[in-house]
């Protein structure tokens, strides 16, 4: 016949299966990336966006001012050629490589901007990307560890679950049957604690022919507040 002790180390079993099976939980949980992985892999997107913006608009700016300065040079050779004799013409063509080279200049500033630019976000991606590393860095680590730690939690749990089917064996049948009710109506603790007179599991004062009867682990005695079977502390 089981007694109250058996019932007891079944549940210390019982309850760290429990704790096995929601730390595998969140170790699943933390298989995806973390906030922090995002937030770094965002900001260096984000960061080399900028770069690459500026890199295209210098690029594009430096190939409108090459061909402009070769439309300039013929306007000037044109110039210089003496084939245009007219006033008026010759005045045009002058106003026209004034406008071009106004033109230029702007583009040129354009330029500089886009070069300045260009090298503060080359510097911030660069940054954002180093910050990046380390983040990945950091999580392929926690990968690691926690892949660990579910290998000794299964190793656990499988031989917590040969245990407590031992453990689970060794009670009576109405036992059993006793402990399954209390553990779904009380939360998954079926059995508490008495010590010192007081209920562990509610924290009430016993009476004292209760405190008594826990003493002898093949009577059942329970929490008149709570309902839980009480274990001699």
């Amino acid at each position: 016949m089981s007694n109250v002790s058996d019932m007891w180390v079944l549940q210390q079993t019982d309850l760290a299966v429990e704790a096995i099976r929601r730390r595998l939980k969140e170790l699943e949980h933390q298989r995806g990336e973390t906030p922090a992985l995002k937030a770094a892999r965002e900001a260096y997107r984000a960061a080399n966006a900028e770069l690459v913006h500026w890199r295209t608009t210098r690029r594009d700016l430096e190939i409108q001012a090459r061909e402009l300065s070769a439309k300039i040079e013929a306007a000037d050779r044109d110039l210089m050629s003496g084939r245009v004799r007219n006033p008026k013409e010759l005045e045009g063509m002058n106003a026209n490589v004034a406008s071009m080279k106004k033109r230029l200049s702007a583009i040129e500033d354009q330029v500089l901007d886009a070069m300045v630019q260009n090298d503060q976000w080359q510097v911030d991606s660069d940054a954002r990307k180093s910050e990046l590393d380390a983040a990945e860095a950091d999580w392929q680590a926690m990968q690691a560890a926690n892949a660990a730690e579910v290998t000794a939690k299964l190793a656990d749990l499988k031989r917590l679950a040969s245990q407590m089917n031992q453990q689970w064996a060794s009670l009576s049948p109405e036992d059993q049957q006793l402990y399954r009710d209390l553990r779904s109506r009380k939360g998954g603790r079926a059995l508490a604690e008495e010590r010192n007179g007081t209920c562990q599991a509610c924290g009430i004062s016993l009476p004292t022919g209760i405190v008594q009867s826990v003493r002898n682990d093949e009577v059942h005695s329970f929490c008149p507040s709570c309902g839980r079977l009480l274990h001699a502390g």
